[in-house]
């Protein structure tokens, strides 16, 4: 469906001159991950309306948006998987919006907080196939990952020291969490782990 409607806008665009078909392929992955990006968080304000957490999930969209904008990771190979995926992760926030944090520690927090900030700041940016990054665009990258990682774990440590403990504090280290892991799945991935991993499984 998502690819039919970009399908439909590309194809408008090439008839009136507007771009040309060698960038094509730039543009569907472009016009692709704005309309998945659109579903997603339409979903997620409607789980969050309905589990009455929506300060949470809008929180956690916040957080993980810019990150992923500049990080870049895991992408699904269909449209109907990224939005599944997507749901469960918002499903998770909820859960720990509704008490999951409770049970929880600082230290075991903290552990994780530092984990996924390293994976984040070796790994990213990660250029999909479909849009290559310059060494300068690179470099520009990182230096908005460190600020907004920085901002980001400073707003958490404002929540867990001011409010001992507070869910929303949790919500953004699950934000790095997410994009983390994503990092992760790519790199593993273009190592070939994905694929040693799979013949495993079959054999």
């Amino acid at each position: 469906m998502i690819l039919k409607v970009v399908h439909c806008i590309l194809n408008k665009q090439i008839e009136n001159g507007m771009i040309s078909e060698e960038d094509t392929s730039v543009y569907q992955y472009g016009y692709t991950l704005v309309l998945e990006v659109m579903i997603n968080i339409i979903i997620a304000i409607i789980i969050g309306l309905i589990s009455r957490e929506l300060t949470s999930v809008a929180l956690f969209l916040m957080m993980f948006i810019p990150l992923r904008s500049y990080c870049g990771g895991y992408h699904a190979s269909e449209g109907w998987i990224c939005i599944i995926l997507s749901n469960i992760i918002v499903a998770a926030i909820v859960l720990v919006a509704k008490g999951f944090h409770l049970v929880m520690g600082y230290m075991p927090v903290l552990i994780i907080e530092v984990i996924c900030a390293v994976v984040i700041l070796l790994l990213a940016p990660i250029q999909s196939d479909a849009k290559k990054l310059s060494d300068k665009e690179k470099q520009a990258y990182k230096k908005y990952i460190r600020f907004i990682l920085i901002i980001e774990l400073f707003l958490a440590l404002i929540f867990f020291c001011f409010f001992e403990m507070n869910k929303f504090g949790l919500v953004i280290v699950m934000a790095h969490v997410v994009q983390a892991v994503s990092l992760l799945a790519v790199y593993l991935k273009r190592k070939g782990y994905g694929g040693l991993v799979h013949r495993k499984l079959r054999g």
